[in-house]
């Protein structure tokens, strides 16, 4: 990624002063583009790599997103991780939201649900095109009261079916603010 001062993002591809705070193109932090990370290849509207859901559960919940990726032209992709290092989760998953494309260029609508396994974690990442439509406020809401509750019981699939649901019963109320 080094060479002659220099650094090419690995997200967006632009080149910039290794020194640099933070890539002028995406603003990904500098320190964060430097540590070495493999990002795995999305497999679909979810990627379960620990295999924690069964073919049925993986198949249900990419149904949903997907008869409302259709409704909306909003995708919303869920992931599972045994862990992230060594990122914090917010970075992984700001980073596997770039990485994979999530959200059309320009438009920037799309939701990721990252759950963390090792680090206990639930993370979701907000396209900037739908931040005013979902605050963060309202996405932790979401967060607490439709995914926690399952997954302190080891109740995963449960929970990102009914958080995930959640998320989209508050985005259609707000439909038309997604045209």
């Amino acid at each position: 990624m080094e060479e002659n001062g220099k650094m090419r993002c690995r997200l967006c591809g632009c080149e910039f002063d290794a020194d640099a705070h933070e890539c002028p193109g995406c603003h990904v932090e500098t320190e964060i583009l430097k540590r070495k990370v493999q990002l795995p290849p999305a497999r679909g509207a979810v990627s379960d790599y620990p295999g924690i859901l069964t073919e049925a559960q993986v198949g249900e919940l990419s149904s949903m997103v997907g008869a409302f990726f259709k409704q909306t032209d909003v995708p919303i992709v869920i992931a599972i991780v045994q862990n992230t290092e060594p990122l914090t989760p917010s970075e992984y998953a700001f980073l596997l939201y770039n990485h994979w494309g999530i959200g059309k260029a320009g438009v920037n609508r799309g939701v990721l649900i990252l759950l963390c396994l090792k680090e206990r974690h639930l993370e979701s990442e907000i396209g900037l095109g739908l931040e005013d439509i979902l605050p963060e406020e309202e996405g932790d809401a979401i967060v607490q009261n439709a995914f926690l509750p399952y997954f302190r019981d080891g109740n995963f699939f449960e929970g990102l079916r009914d958080g995930t649901k959640a998320i989209i019963t508050n985005l259609l109320e707000k439909l038309p603010t997604l045209s």
